[in-house]
């Protein structure tokens, strides 16, 4: 048998206001004899293979996936697959074309994707030689085949024409440069400028160069507008003014304010700043442009005239009409837009955070990356005969035996939904904001209302229901009843045993101004029985209630806790980041997730291995397991799926 309970982060606490059960009349039609849920409709996540939901088609020997003019499934890197969004949620952070047909994009996770015109090729695991999933800042070509990139700690490399991969340059590995480069920008005649931390090269012909060392600042951005000209930023941090200056260090300017991006013609350079743009003749003063948000990225149109930035909030301005940006992202969507080229016949092509993907001519924009949907995910249910995720807005995304994912039901009033539980096979719980819905068997739905919020639900029937948040709740044939409240503190998640044992929530207590992470088990007639299992912690998210009774809790520094019936709790080192949930599985399988990481052990293992997926700052927010497959959902609506055995 299976326990699992998830758990979400610290939430805005006045954002919960009462309980959603949500009980999905879709799921009622899936075939209750498939005995892992997604072994009919998986995908192969070896290196090479197809990706997602079979939309994507790749090569064997090189790890590149191919596809159509739409993205139609993910990719697959170190064992976990995309199944949302398509073709991943890596951030775009550098874009170079030769034109509207040939449009290349270096990604985080170690990931370059083309554009042909009339489909995309995605490359995973491109420089073999950089470690997994390193960061690629730039791409350029100075034409004839050759293509380079940026890599985070290998320095520059060059693709093969032969293998179609990326080879790091080993002539550029010199004792006096930092492999982690940043930047990566050429110019005529071919020369090529590499910016690191404190240091520029450059390359003409098969030769390195040592152009500047000992900056003060990380070389986040270069421009090389002509055979005489070369600009670069030198980048501290977002509170402290950035030094734009030549590459070889000369001309230094204090920006006066945190610069992440130059672009230049000859003569003159644009810069991206805080709520402006900055832009300079030649070594003339600094002049600026409000946009009303922070620039990340610019390019020249072809004309050589008008500029284009982009940044923060899935915005663009124009140099041409800087007051009025226009929202290349849907509005709320949030993301920083990171790079853009600018095709010969007037065309963006945009990228950005968590794979953003657009383009077009404006002022409307068609997003390219696919899926369904980019809502934040927080609870997550696999059982034999569904998955389904829930999160913000009210969504609930199912995945039929078989097929891929589809959007179900809406809560009412389309509030957010934290859990999810199943009760029987007909009916669903999931708490959130605001409400009590239930569908029975027969689809009546009826409301329910406590007056309160919760963020974690657990039980076997409407009858023998527990919710937690910001006290316990306990519902029986009677109604709903207060069973308990934690001073100065409240509840995240709860679990316990399905024959009718004991069940436990974890959350946080305080008590004379100091706050301790605490499981409390709770009782049907009122009573509980509190414990801290590590005094060093300032909050528990998630808990697991096994079979046997013992119980599995994870928080606050990156430690999980085992409760080993009366014999106390254990402490397991985990990770050094907060784990926001723990799910046990029948044979002792334990797995956690936090902010870009997974991890894995059992109480046997003395210390948990990660086991992390190619992801940009997402937070995870719940792991399941069933069978062979595993499971895992977070914010941006990404949903990773792997295989036990290749994990």
């Amino acid at each position: 048998m299976l326990d699992e309970v998830g758990c979400v982060p610290s939430m805005n606490r006045s954002a919960l206001t009462g309980l959603a059960l949500l009980a999905l009349s879709a799921c009622l039609d899936f075939d209750k004899k498939v005995s892992q849920l997604c072994a009919a409709g998986r995908f192969d996540c070896d290196a090479g293979q197809g990706g997602g939901m079979g939309g994507g088609s790749a090569s064997n020997d090189a790890g590149v996936y191919t596809f159509g003019p739409t993205f139609t499934g993910g990719v697959c890197m170190g064992g976990w697959c995309y199944e949302n969004p398509f073709p991943h949620a890596l951030s775009i952070n550098g874009i170079w074309g030769s034109g509207p047909n040939d449009v290349w994009y270096a990604c985080s996770g170690n990931v370059v994707m083309h554009w042909d015109g009339a489909g995309w090729a995605v490359f995973t695991n491109a420089v073999p030689a950089a470690r997994p999933f390193s960061t690629l800042s730039s791409v350029w070509s100075p034409g004839s085949g050759e293509l380079w990139v940026a890599t985070a700690d290998k320095g520059p490399a060059v693709r093969s024409s032969s293998s179609g991969t990326w080879v790091p340059d080993l002539t550029y590995d010199d004792a006096s440069r930092n492999l982690s480069t940043l930047s990566l920008a050429g110019g005529p005649q071919g020369a090529m400028l590499v910016g690191a931390s404190g240091t520029v090269a450059r390359r003409t012909g098969a030769a390195w160069a040592t152009l500047a060392e000992g900056l003060p600042g990380v070389v986040v951005s270069l421009a090389v507008p002509s055979a005489n000209e070369c600009w670069a930023v030198q980048y501290a941090d977002e509170s402290t003014p950035s030094i734009l200056s030549r590459c070889d260090g000369s001309d230094p300017v204090d920006a006066g304010q945190p610069v992440r991006a130059v672009w230049a013609v000859p003569g003159k350079q644009v810069y991206g700043g805080s709520l402006e743009v900055l832009e300079r003749s030649g070594t003339g003063a600094l002049t600026s442009t409000p946009v009303g948000f922070n620039v990340v990225g610019g390019t020249y149109l072809a004309d050589r005239a008008r500029w284009v930035a982009v940044g923060t909030e899935g915005r663009l301005a124009r140099s041409t009409a800087p007051a009025s940006p226009e929202m290349v992202l849907p509005a709320g969507d949030g993301r920083t837009l990171r790079a853009v080229y600018a095709a010969p016949s007037g065309e963006l092509f945009i990228g950005g955070e968590l794979g953003a993907l657009a383009r077009g001519s404006g002022p409307s924009y068609t997003l390219q990356q696919g899926g369904v949907g980019l809502t934040n995910l927080h609870g997550l249910l696999v059982t034999p005969s569904r998955v389904m995720a829930v999160g913000d807005q009210g969504r609930t995304l199912l995945r039929e035996p078989g097929g891929g994912w589809r959007t179900g039901q809406s809560s009412p009033g389309t509030v957010a939904l934290y859990g999810v539980n199943e009760l029987s096979d007909h009916t669903v719980v999931a708490v959130g904001s605001g409400l009590v819905v239930v569908v029975e068997d027969a689809g009546t739905l009826r409301t329910l209302d406590t007056g309160n919020r919760f963020e974690g639900v657990f039980g076997t029937s409407l009858d023998d229901l527990w919710a937690t948040g910001e006290a316990a709740w306990h519902r029986d044939a009677t109604g709903w009843h207060l069973s308990s409240v934690l001073d100065g503190g409240g509840f995240h998640k709860v679990s316990g045993q399905r024959d009718g044992g004991s069940v436990w929530a974890v959350g946080l207590q305080s008590e004379n101004f100091i706050s301790t992470g605490v499981a409390v088990q709770l009782f049907a007639d009122g009573g509980q029985r509190v414990e801290v299992p590590d005094d060093r912690i300032g909050e528990l998210f998630g808990v697991a209630v096994l079979d046997d009774g013992r119980v599995w809790a994870c928080g606050d520094l990156g430690d999980l806790y085992l409760r080993d019936t009366d014999a106390g709790w254990r402490k397991y080192s985990a990770s050094s980041d907060t784990l926001y949930d723990v799910f046990v599985y029948g044979d002792g399988d334990v797995w956690a997730a936090g902010r870009n990481m997974v991890v894995r052990g059992s109480e046997s293992t003395p210390t948990f291995r990660r086991i992390d997926p190619a992801l940009d700052g997402v937070r995870l927010e719940a792991v399941r397991r069933l069978g062979e497959d595993v499971w895992v959902v977070g914010e941006r609506g990404v949903i990773l799926h792997g295989r036990q055995s290749e994990l």
